[in-house]
């Protein structure tokens, strides 16, 4: 499919080329990405992992049942329910509900550390999902009746 592009504007703005616009800004807007990424990480914001796949965040512990997450928090199950109830009513959530609650794990980390004790008890948590995550982790056969 071919586009038609009114140059008129490029001219009217004096670009000689499309190529020199396009060479003259680049630098610019490798500083403005840099200076962007510098702010979103002093306001907390981390890259995703590469890829993004699901399949990897789960291998990775990114999702955790409500179970997972009391166990790792040291708290009741019902406690993590209600954390997830008051997430959402802060428009914060820390997790989705399909068939169960699935429980993000960094967005878990957060909220301890604003609502459920600080950074002590943030860090307490991810030391004990550290130990658990290495029995976790390990791949299950199936059920045997």
């Amino acid at each position: 499919m071919k586009y038609h592009c009114d140059r008129s504007a490029e001219r009217n703005l004096g670009a000689v080329s499309p190529n020199a616009e396009r060479v003259s800004r680049a630098p610019n807007v490798g500083r403005l990405t840099a200076s962007l990424l510098a702010a979103l990480a002093e306001l907390g914001w981390t890259a995703p992992p590469s890829g993004g796949d699901i399949l990897e965040a789960l291998q990775n512990g990114e999702a955790l049942t409500t179970q997972q997450a009391a166990m790792i928090c040291d708290v009741s199950d019902q406690t993590i329910r209600d954390w997830i109830e008051h997430a959402n009513s802060l428009g914060k959530p820390i997790a989705i509900k399909r068939t169960t609650w699935i429980v993000g794990r960094p967005h878990l980390f957060a909220y301890i550390e604003e609502h459920g004790g600080g950074l002590h008890e943030r860090v307490k948590a991810e030391r004990r999902f550290e130990s658990y995550w290495p029995r976790w982790s390990q791949a299950q056969g199936p059920r045997t009746v």
